[in-house]
């Protein structure tokens, strides 16, 4: 007889396993996600919050459910260019590695430009040690200073 309750508590505890166990684990990726949706809008927030561009400037952050990576949206159409590049500035030295900045812009306050930022894909230039003696380039000495060098050489939109 105690054999048979405990057989069958077993069952249930196995039962109840197999019923409620998914529905725990999706309910701690939701959190996990939402918890570092929280994060980035603290991290955006607290570089983007100066006097000058408040009003200025919206953004969205979005995560994954099952993977880190993430994604800020920062819209910028009513910045100076140097107000974005700033931002920008800002943004990459605080975000973490995994995170992709998409920033939406105007150019001059004519064109609609769109810069997507993904910083793992440039860490590898922080790597980089001096270049060649032999080799004579206005950015070399830059690049290995700061993967965000690269960005800040293109100069787009000065």
């Amino acid at each position: 007889m105690l054999e048979q309750l405990l057989i069958r508590l077993g069952k249930l505890a196995i039962g109840s396993l197999i019923t409620f166990g998914p529905l725990a684990v999706l309910i701690m990726l939701l959190n996990l996600r939402d918890r570092r949706e929280s994060y980035l809008s603290f991290v955006v927030y607290k570089q983007l919050n100066s006097p000058d561009l408040r009003g200025l400037i919206t953004f969205k952050t979005r995560c994954a459910l099952f993977s880190r990576h993430s994604m800020v949206k920062v819209d910028m159409r009513g910045c100076s260019n140097e107000q974005i590049w700033d931002a920008i500035k800002r943004l990459s030295h605080s975000l973490p590695l995994y995170v992709r900045l998409i920033v939406h812009s105007t150019s001059e306050g004519q064109f609609e430009s769109k810069f997507t930022i993904v910083r793992s894909l440039l860490s590898s230039v922080d790597k980089v040690s001096t270049p060649p003696a032999d080799v004579k380039s206005p950015y070399s000495e830059r690049f290995h200073h700061s993967p965000w060098a690269l960005i800040e050489s293109l100069n787009f939109l000065r």
